[in-house]
């Protein structure tokens, strides 16, 4: 007998550019935090999405 109840879940999977935008938004945040100040500003680098 096959249970046919159970439906996948739609979830994206991430991206290597979703994974480095994420990544870089923390770091800016990070060094904000710290007061670091950054040469270059990665207010849009990424895709948006």
């Amino acid at each position: 007998m096959l249970d046919t109840t159970v439906q996948p879940k739609a979830f994206a999977h991430p991206t290597d550019s979703r994974l480095l935008n994420r990544t870089s938004e923390q770091l800016v945040a990070a060094a904000q935090k710290a007061g670091v100040a950054l040469r270059q500003s990665y207010a849009r680098v990424g895709k948006s999405s």
